[in-house]
């Protein structure tokens, strides 16, 4: 009896008679099929008797045939080769016939059957590992049927058939397919590689021509990942070519200071002849050293093993070679007074609060902010320079540039650099830029301009003020007095509020390494050059409407806010804050980055301070949010956020979509309140009927 028949009969017998399906009594006497094998060959031939397995049983108990049958047919392949062998000692071919028909005493006639069966039909061999079962129409891990549409599936790919044979020895024959939540980023998750193994024989039969399909995709793998090796064995450590190794936009803003999109637009700004394309350097990596160079501040000796470089002096002609290129086609696009017009600075990059404040609200006025910065140098071995490079005021040998920005922080340009002894001050360089017309400052300015300055330009005043501008400079106590004056107080407030900026840019110049170390004094005639080339930093931003700002943001339920903001306190009042900007005739704007589309930035009025703003900024992905931050002092939580954060979430990824959520009653009540500001004054000609009693009075009783 076949092992399958037995299990199945073990089982019924248990319970009922499989004849007639009644249960057994107890005490009764019961007979065992097993012990009558042509009884039960008559009755299963003839299906007189019906064994019902489970389909997980019946393919258990197939498997186990089948690798039983497997062992035979080795047994038979192992026994006939020693036969065959013994059999050669000087005997002829017809003896070795009729030894060989001989064993058959020794192997049973089922089992020859079997054996000529197996080699005539399969042609398999016994190996050590997990077979599936060829199937497109199921998954090959759970099971699911893939005629249901709401199941997504995905075939199982060369790379992860091979990788699963060599690493768990789970053969999936090809065009098998499974369920998406079965992939992982590295070919099958670990709980579905688990899964296969559950209930799976670690052994099989594989068939010649599936056997040859296994080794040609084995070979196929190992060809593909030698000439990836190849490739980076030829390739430096760091490779920022378009045909290289891609990196992601984090690894390309910390070696570089720009990401993917802004370095290839800073690339299309070189011409194809203004940097050689070698075979170990092209035009963009050329771009890419320097880049780092000032970024990470590093030696020239740890970029050229990056850049598998062999000679320190060929490192110093690249950045040559990109800087010339640089100052020639890119930076008189993006910095100097010939890069931009007046009208664009006044209407584009001047705060509403700069021109009300400082400059009258006059449209036709430019604003500009000057400041100087540092940039440290080695002690030179010239007596000289050394002497006009000290600077008393740091204690340091160093030069300074001289940064000219807009009221909004836009650099428009960076002159210099200057000596820093002690005849070289910020009002000394100022002077120099004005009067040899540096870059044609005086031919871009216009008379009754507002330059700002600090208490350091204090003896150029008089020179910028007989050029016609209007300087605007924080005040000075004067001799006995002990305090400014209320006006005083206020101009000095104005002024710094809005000359921040320029500290601001100074600020993001020494992100760059290069600026904030000490810098070599062979690199001195370039600190000039580098200084022009940081405009990439910058970051402008464009308003939108609320309804068509971040389409793309992704969309959150009610519960995965409460999630985000650890809370309900947050999204009561991310909504309060919400209908507060939304119900002012669409005042609520949002500001995308230009450089970063997947950047965005609001304002949010306080609830407590009617003069005070907070400014909310938020990068995302399609799938989530990165990150967040706010100018307010629980701005820069990272555990949950502050509710004006909650409130642009809230709006962008739940509320516009709900807007029934955003209907606040509260607000009807202010209707049934009167505003006392609400009135305007008596006029002349109201008086003119009246009679000379009454004239003097405003308000009458009725």
């Amino acid at each position: 009896m076949s092992e399958n028949q037995h299990v199945g009969m073990d089982k019924s017998n248990k319970r009922s008679c499989c004849f007639c399906e009644k249960r057994f009594r107890v005490n009764e006497r019961i007979r065992s099929l097993e012990s009558y094998q042509s009884l039960c060959d008559f009755l299963t031939t003839n299906k007189l008797v019906h064994l019902h397995l489970h389909n997980s049983c019946y393919m258990t108990l197939y498997n186990k045939k089948r690798n039983a049958e497997g062992l035979i047919t080795q047994s038979i392949n192992q026994q006939m080769k020693i036969d065959v062998e013994t059999q050669t000692d000087g005997v002829a071919e017809e003896q070795m016939k009729i030894d060989i028909g001989t064993q058959t005493k020794v192997i049973t006639e089922k089992q020859m059957n079997q054996y000529e069966n197996q080699s005539t039909s399969s042609n398999g061999i016994q190996l050590p590992f997990y077979r599936l079962p060829k199937s497109n129409k199921i998954c090959s891990i759970c099971g699911k049927s893939f005629s249901s549409k709401s199941i997504s599936c995905q075939e199982i790919n060369q790379s992860t058939r091979v990788q699963c044979l060599l690493d768990h020895n789970i053969y999936i024959p090809i065009g098998n397919r499974c369920c998406l939540n079965h992939h992982s980023e590295n070919g099958l998750s670990i709980q579905s590689i688990e899964k296969l193994k559950t209930n799976k024989e670690n052994h099989c039969t594989i068939k010649r021509d599936d056997l040859i399909i296994i080794l040609n995709d084995m070979k196929e793998e190992l060809q593909t990942k030698d000439s990836k090796i190849d490739e980076l064995k030829q390739n430096p450590p760091l490779n920022f070519d378009d045909n290289g190794i891609k990196m992601s936009d984090t690894s390309f803003k910390a070696l570089t200071g720009l990401n993917q999109d802004q370095l290839n637009d800073l690339c299309s700004h070189i011409s194809a002849s203004a940097l050689r394309h070698t075979d170990i350097r092209s035009p963009r990596t050329t771009i890419t050293c320097l880049l780092i160079k000032l970024r990470l501040g590093v030696s020239h000796q740890t970029l050229c093993t990056l850049f598998s470089i062999e000679d320190v002096r060929k490192m110093s002609r690249i950045f040559d070679s990109a800087s010339s290129a640089l100052i020639k086609y890119f930076v008189p696009k993006h910095l100097g007074f010939d890069h931009i017009n007046r009208s664009e600075v006044i209407n584009h990059h001047t705060r509403p609060h700069a021109k009300i404040l400082l400059g009258d609200d006059d449209p036709n006025k430019a604003i500009l902010i000057l400041d100087g910065t540092y940039c440290y140098i080695q002690k030179s071995g010239n007596n000289l320079l050394q002497r006009r490079t000290y600077s008393l005021h740091k204690g340091k040998p160093l030069v300074k540039p001289m940064m000219i920005v807009a009221s909004d922080g836009y650099i428009i340009s960076a002159i210099g650099p200057f000596l820093a002894d002690r005849t070289h001050n910020d009002a000394e360089i100022t002077k120099n830029i004005i009067y040899n017309n540096k870059e044609g400052i005086t031919d871009w300015l216009r008379s009754e301009d507002h330059i700002i300055v600090d208490r350091g330009f204090r003896d150029c005043v008089k020179d910028l003020e007989n050029f016609g501008y209007k300087v605007k400079m924080p005040c000075f106590l004067k001799k006995g007095q002990s305090r400014f004056t209320t006006n005083e107080a206020h101009q000095t407030r104005f002024i710094t509020k809005i000359r921040w900026v320029v500290e601001s840019a100074n600020g993001g110049v020494k992100q760059w390494q290069f600026f904030n170390k000490t810098i070599p004094n062979s690199m001195i005639e370039k600190i000039g050059d580098y200084f022009r080339m940081k405009k990439y930093n910058k970051v402008s931003w464009t308003a939108k409407e609320a309804n068509d700002a971040a389409l793309d943001f992704p969309k959150m339920d009610f519960n995965e806010l409460q999630e985000l903001t650890l809370g309900i306190y947050q999204l009561k009042q991310a909504r309060s804050y919400t209908t507060e900007h939304l119900n002012l005739n669409g005042s609520c704007t949002f500001e995308v980055a230009k450089e970063s589309p997947d950047l965005i930035r609001s304002r949010i009025q306080s609830r407590l301070k009617a003069s005070t703003k907070y400014d909310v900024y938020v990068p995302y992905n399609k799938k989530s949010i990165s990150g967040w931050y706010c100018t307010c002092p629980n701005g820069a939580r990272v555990v949950g956020c502050c509710a004006h954060v909650a409130s642009i979430i809230y709006y962008l990824s739940y509320a516009r979509y709900n807007q029934q959520v955003l209907t606040q009653r509260t607000y009807s009540y202010s209707d049934s309140i009167t505003d006392a500001l609400d009135y305007s004054e008596p006029s002349d000609t109201d008086s003119i009927d009246s009679d000379d009693e009454n004239s003097n009075i405003l308000y009458t009783l009725v």
